[in-house]
C-alpha cells in the first residue's frame, strides 16, 4: 500500500495506492475509507476526500476544483 495525505483548506485527503485485481481494491479501498471516516468523526477531524487508485471513495476529488462527491456505499 502506497499513502499519501495531504492536508487543505477544505479538510484532508488521503490518496491511497493498492495493487490487486479490481475487486479486492474496491474492497480495501472502502474498508479503509470506512476506518478512516470513523476515526475522523471521534476526533473531529475533517477528512476531505479518500482516493484510490485515482477514483474518489469518499467525499470530493480535492484537484481541479472538482465539486463531484461520492458517498460511501457502507452508508
Amino acid at each position: 500500500m502506497r499513502l499519501h495525505i495531504e492536508q487543505g483548506d477544505q479538510g484532508t485527503a488521503v490518496w491511497i495506492g493498492l495493487d490487486g485485481d479490481a475487486a479486492s481494491v474496491g474492497a480495501q479501498a472502502l474498508a479503509i475509507a470506512a476506518e478512516l471516516v470513523r476515526h475522523s468523526q471521534g476526533v473531529h477531524w475533517r477528512l476531505a476526500a479518500v482516493i484510490c487508485n485515482g477514483s474518489v471513495v469518499y467525499g470530493e476529488a480535492p484537484v481541479t476544483g472538482s465539486t463531484t462527491k461520492k458517498e460511501p456505499s457502507w452508508r
